[in-house]
């Protein structure tokens, strides 16, 4: 297991999301459309709950998962992005109980 990727307990948050916006698309509420259509047919199945990796470069939609009720459930420092950015940043995982 690498030090540095944040790992969810799967049995607490067994589905996964990945989202992306395009740049200019950004700001006007697709995000948030997308993801409440996403957790309204999670929770239809009766998933248990949800986990998404981003990091905390992408404040944005750190705020975003934030105001719909993710918790951070794991971070981790990483080098992986030095360099570019010139220093470290973290990987984070955040989770949404949906039970």
């Amino acid at each position: 297991m690498c030090k540095e990727t944040p790992h969810p307990d799967l049995s607490r948050y067994p589905a996964h999301l990945h989202l992306n916006v395009q740049a200019g698309q950004r700001g006007m509420g697709i995000g948030k459309a997308l993801l409440d259509c996403y957790l309204e047919q999670l929770r239809s199945e009766q998933v248990k709950g949800v986990h998404l990796k981003t990091t905390s470069e992408n404040e944005a939609a750190c705020a975003l998962y934030e105001k719909l009720g993710f918790i951070l459930i794991d971070a981790r420092r990483t080098h992986l992005w030095k360099p570019w950015l010139g220093r470290e940043i973290e990987n984070r995982c955040y989770g949404m109980n949906l039970t």
